[in-house]
Order: C-alpha cells, then sequence, then structure tokens
C-alpha cells in the first residue's frame, strides 16, 4: 500500500512533497528541525547579542571561535559575520551621506533594522533553530 500524497519528512533538516507515485525534487529546510545542544544554545544567543554590540569585531572572533564547533554554531557564527560585514558597509556609506542630512535617517534606519534581526536571530537560536538572515540587498 503506498503513502497518501503530502508533505514528508526527509531527513532531520528537510522535507519533501510525495505526490502518490514518487518524490518532487525539491526539498525544503525546516528551520526548527536542528538539534542542538542547551550549552550550543547558550552560547549563540549570547555571541548574537554580544555582536550587535562589538559589530564585525565580535562577530568576527564568534567565527574564528567556532569554525571548528557543531554545525549549530557554525551556522551562526558565519550567519552572523555577513550580516555585519554588509550592516558595516551600509553604516560608512549612511555616515558619509549624514553630509546631506538622509544619512541621518539611513543610520536610524540601520539601527532599527539591526535590533529587530538580532532579537529574531537570538530568539531562534536560543529555540535551538537555525536563522537565515536577511540580507540588505534583498537577494
Amino acid at each position: 500500500m503506498s503513502q497518501a500524497p503530502g508533505w514528508y519528512r526527509r531527513g532531520p533538516e528537510a522535507i519533501a512533497f510525495w505526490d502518490g507515485e514518487s518524490w518532487i525534487e525539491d526539498e525544503l529546510e525546516l528551520h526548527g528541525a536542528v538539534s542542538a545542544s542547551g550549552g550550543d544554545r547558550t552560547t549563540a544567543t549570547v555571541a548574537i547579542v554580544a555582536c550587535f554590540f562589538f559589530g564585525l569585531v565580535g562577530a568576527g572572533l564568534f567565527w574564528v571561535g567556532t569554525r571548528t564547533s557543531s554545525d549549530f554554531l557554525r551556522h551562526h557564527a558565519s550567519g552572523v559575520v555577513r550580516f555585519h560585514a554588509l550592516m558595516t558597509l551600509a553604516i560608512v556609506i549612511s555616515s558619509l551621506l549624514v553630509l546631506v542630512v538622509i544619512g541621518l535617517f539611513l543610520l536610524l534606519g540601520l539601527f532599527i533594522y539591526g535590533v529587530v534581526v538580532t532579537v529574531r536571530a537570538a530568539s531562534a537560536a536560543h529555540r535551538g533553530e537555525k536563522f537565515v538572515y536577511p540580507s540588505l540587498t534583498g537577494a
């Protein structure tokens, strides 16, 4: 007897659609399916919040310190480095635009954006989930 069509787990971190005869090729990642230890969750949460205050330097130190750690920590470390690299570039450009006043509004917007993303990332890390950082380019 065949399974009914629907979404099914395909490994610990993906799901795929069974159409009744075959699996659809595209698999979706399950962001909440990561098994992370309590220590890894705490480390990631604290590091993400600390990176908000220490910027790219803090993110770089977090990344260097977790290169040989669990997949969960490496995922969060690489994401926070990419995010803070883009934020640093955006802050430098906005700082230059302060001379024509628009930079003040951009800096305020970047600050709010940084707070929101940091809170979302730290919350996901605390729950043991992988967080996909948004990019400033929209890609």
